[in-house]
C-alpha cells in the first residue's frame, strides 16, 4: 500500500504544480477528481460501476459544504475570531459530511440510466448558481501577479505553500486504500471513500485560520472561489461519468504491466481534459461575467 500512496501523492504534487498558474480557477479546482481518478485506477474492473454510482454524489456534497463554509465564514468574519470561526466551521462541515455521505441513498448511488441526466442537471444548476454569484458578489479584478505565469523557479515555492494539501491528500489516499483493502467493503462505500474531502476542507481551513492573510485578503480569496465553485462539481461529475464508462468498456491490453500503463495513460488524459475544461471555464467566466 505504501508504494501506492507514494506514487499517488507524487502524481498529486504534479497536479498542484500544474494548477498553480491559475489562481483565478481556485473555486473550480475545489472538487478536482484527483482521488476519484486514483480510486478508479486501483480498483478492479467489476467494482468500477458500483463505485461510480455512489461516487457521483460526492462532488455535489463536497462542493455544497465548501460553499457553505465560505458563505458562513464571510458572513461572520469580523464578528467572531477567525481561528475560532474556522475551527468551528471545519468541525461542522466534517460532521455534516459524515452524516450525509454514509446515508444508504448515497451509498446505493445513482442508477446508470439516470447518470447522464444527473450530469446535465449538475452542469445547468452550476451555470445558474455561478451567474447568481456574479450578480451578488463584488467584481474581482486580476492583476499580473494573479495571472500566475508558470516558471520552474516557482515549483519549490508552490510545493512548500501547498504542503498541507499534499499531506491531506496522502492521508486521504492512505485512508481510502486502507479502508478498501478488504473485499468485505461494499463498492458503494468505496465510491464514497474515494470522495473524501480532506483536501478541499483543509484548503479552506488553511486560508481561514493558518495563513498570514488579513481580513480583506481572506474575503477576496473566498469571494473569488465562490464565484465559480458551483461549477466545480459538474467537472468532477463528468469525469466520473466518462472515465468510469471507459474503464468498464475497455478490454485488457497485453500483460498486466502494459495494461496498467494503458489505464494510467488514460487517467492522465482524463485529468488533462478536466484541467483544460477548468482553465477554459475560468477564462470564459472572467471574459463574459
Amino acid at each position: 500500500m505504501l508504494w501506492r500512496v507514494a506514487a499517488g501523492t507524487a502524481v498529486y504534487i504534479c497536479l498542484v504544480v500544474l494548477a498553480a498558474p491559475f489562481p483565478h480557477a481556485a473555486g473550480l479546482m475545489l472538487t478536482f477528481p484527483a482521488l476519484n481518478g486514483l480510486a478508479f485506477f486501483f480498483a478492479e474492473q467489476p467494482s468500477i460501476g458500483p463505485m461510480a454510482r455512489s461516487m457521483l454524489w460526492l462532488p455535489v456534497i463536497n462542493g455544497s459544504l465548501c460553499a457553505a463554509f465560505m458563505i458562513v465564514f464571510l458572513s461572520l468574519l469580523g464578528d467572531v475570531n477567525a481561528t475560532v470561526l474556522a475551527g468551528s466551521l471545519a468541525v461542522a462541515v466534517v460532521g455534516a459530511w459524515i452524516s450525509i455521505a454514509f446515508r444508504p441513498q448515497v451509498i446505493a448511488g445513482i442508477p446508470e440510466r439516470r447518470q447522464l441526466a444527473y450530469a446535465i442537471i449538475c452542469t445547468l444548476a452550476g451555470l445558474l448558481l455561478v451567474g447568481l454569484a456574479h450578480v451578488l458578489l463584488p467584481e474581482v479584478h486580476f492583476g499580473a501577479a494573479d495571472s500566475g505565469i508558470f516558471s520552474w523557479q516557482s515549483v519549490d515555492r508552490t510545493i512548500l505553500s501547498s504542503k498541507l494539501k499534499i499531506v491531506l491528500f496522502a492521508l486521504a489516499l492512505a485512508l481510502f486504500l486502507g479502508a478498501t483493502a478488504h473485499r468485505r467493503v461494499p463498492d458503494g462505500v468505496r465510491g464514497v471513500l474515494a470522495g473524501l474531502p480532506l483536501v478541499p476542507f483543509g484548503a479552506l481551513f488553511s486560508v481561514a485560520a493558518l495563513s498570514d492573510l488579513d481580513t480583506k485578503e481572506q474575503q477576496h480569496v473566498f469571494e473569488n472561489m465562490l464565484r465559480s465553485v458551483a461549477l466545480s462539481p459538474a467537472v468532477a461529475v463528468w469525469f466520473i461519468y466518462g472515465f468510469s464508462r471507459y474503464l468498464k468498456s475497455r478490454g485488457t491490453v497485453g500483460s498486466s504491466k502494459l495494461d496498467g500503463l494503458n489505464r494510467f495513460a488514460s487517467l492522465i488524459v482524463a485529468w488533462a481534459l478536466c484541467g483544460a475544461t477548468i482553465a477554459s471555464l475560468s477564462w470564459a467566466l472572467i471574459a463574459i461575467l
